[in-house]
């Protein structure tokens, strides 16, 4: 079962392929992974909205002042009148696999792919959904 906070690494693999459909997109970012020694990596990405087997969530990036990048996963249309979600990290300890140059930000792809986890991983048999929010049915069941 996924935790609802857990740390990945800029070159975690996705599980599966996502059927997505982007809903709003900034023009100021394009999804290319950012280092530290970017000039734009002290500024967060534009939050988006992406669709994700009918369930909307907005990404969000946070990054602090310790190189640590944090992503918010806002479920706009789950449980909990959408207040829900979930955050994801990472920091630039070498020790996560990223590198001592500083944390690497995911790319939209990462992150679209870190909701399909979700979701799986929420809706499974036993799963965060079934177990603590038994009435709530998926949006493509409605």
């Amino acid at each position: 079962m996924l935790e609802p906070s857990r740390e990945v690494t800029a070159d975690a693999p996705p599980v599966r392929a996502a059927r997505f459909e982007l809903v709003h997109e900034s023009a100021e970012n394009d999804g290319t992974l950012v280092t530290p020694a970017s000039s734009d990596y002290a500024r967060p990405m534009d939050p988006f909205e992406v669709v994700v087997d009918g369930e909307l969530f907005r990404i969000s990036e946070r990054c602090e002042p310790s190189a640590t990048v944090s992503y918010d996963f806002s479920w706009l249309n789950g449980p909990a009148n959408g207040t829900y979600g979930f955050s994801i990290g990472s920091s630039a300890e070498p020790s996560v696999g990223i590198g001592s140059s500083g944390a690497s930000k995911l790319s939209r792809e990462q992150l679209i792919a870190q909701v399909q986890t979700f979701l799986d991983s929420f809706y499974e048999d036993g799963g965060t959904g079934q177990e603590d929010f038994p009435d709530h049915v998926p949006a493509r069941k409605r």
